[in-house]
């Protein structure tokens, strides 16, 4: 219990000292009357919002809405995956504290599986989605967008 309260105490004060002297500018404030194109969520939740633009279907004049498939059903099922997953469990008492074990190979090659896709998307989201949430290279100029003043 020393050692964590010490590690957690030194941590805060690293984190302290280096505020001080690296400077975190904040954004200008929030205008109502001007909204950034493209509005995107902070990046620990743009995977959330890339799910939701990939989920959203158009068919005809039919649209299979992405914001219940991809921000409610899709969250909720990995959720409940990774809830019940301790006790699907079926892995000997010897991989206890063992890094990669063979009889956890399913369980991790299926966390890292996870870990890449939440990566992937959040990457897209972060460097590829432009104006009007469509899809551009990093490389690709942006379209001008008229702005509403």
């Amino acid at each position: 219990m020393r050692r964590a309260w010490i590690v957690t105490l030194g941590t805060i004060a690293l984190i302290s000292i280096a505020s001080v002297f690296i400077a975190s500018p904040l954004e200008e404030p929030a205008n109502a009357l001007l909204t950034p194109n493209p509005a995107k969520a902070p990046w620990y939740f743009l995977w959330l919002q890339e799910i939701v633009a990939i989920t959203t279907v158009h068919i005809g004049s039919f649209t299979l809405n992405g914001a219940f498939v991809g921000g409610v059903l899709l969250p909720g099922a990995l959720i409940s995956v990774l809830t019940v997953w301790p006790w699907l469990d079926h892995s000997s008492a010897a991989a206890a504290g063992v890094w990669l074990p063979r009889d956890r190979r399913t369980q991790n090659i299926v966390f890292l599986l996870i870990v890449l896709f939440v990566l992937y998307l959040t990457f897209v989201g972060t460097f590829m989605r432009g104006p009007y949430w469509q899809i551009y290279w990093p490389w690709q100029a942006w379209p001008a967008i008229p702005s509403r003043i």
